[in-house]
């Protein structure tokens, strides 16, 4: 049977190379500061996934193990595992813009509001693209952070339209689209022009 005797300096060495590949593999934590968070457990994945927000902004994550402890004052220290975050990036409000699955209209909730003198329960949107209906659940709008969004398809061609706010209470053209006509009421429709 032959012995072997490691050299020191050898030893050392072998032990460094080895040290990175464990520190690899071991567990990364993230510490965060967040004013909301939100967790849904993926079953069968061995998986944390929720979103949190941090200074008012908001992002998504998936962790292989969450921790969360309530700070003096209402804030939660967030503790997430080997987390993925991926900040969302609240809609634009602007003029209609093709997006993946048609036309996308934005409304500000601040502009709506101003418009009806209170928070609209609903908006929707009417058009010559939909004989002018202000309840067509084809053209309801989402409201999520603070924008009003609906995308639909339209034929190509010219266009008018009006945001329609609680079932008709008030009927306001696009504030952010420039491109107007007469509406034949004394009021303005907004235009969109699909290619």
């Amino acid at each position: 049977m032959r012995h072997f005797r490691l050299i020191p300096a050898v030893a050392a060495l072998m032990l460094a190379t080895a040290l990175p590949c464990a520190a690899a593999d071991a567990p990364k934590t993230q510490t965060l500061q967040a004013e909301k968070l939100e967790l849904k457990a993926e079953s069968g994945r061995g998986a944390v996934s929720g979103w949190l927000v941090q200074a008012g902004r908001k992002s998504t994550f998936t962790a292989t193990a969450v921790s969360v402890k309530r700070l003096e004052g209402g804030a939660l220290q967030v503790e997430l595992t080997d987390a993925v975050l991926e900040e969302v990036k609240a809609t634009a409000v602007g003029a209609p813009v093709k997006v993946d699955g048609g036309w996308r209209f934005t409304m500000s909730a601040e502009a709506a509001r101003t418009a009806l003198g209170k928070d609209p329960a609903s908006v929707t949107l009417a058009g010559d693209f939909n004989n002018w209906s202000p309840n067509d659940a084809a053209t309801a709008c989402r409201l999520q952070d603070g924008v009003w969004t609906a995308v639909i398809t339209l034929q190509p061609g010219k266009h008018t339209y009006k945001f329609v706010l609680d079932g008709g209470a008030k009927w306001k053209e696009d504030p952010s689209n420039s491109e107007k006509v007469d509406d034949g009421f004394g009021g303005s429709n907004s235009v969109v022009n699909v290619p």
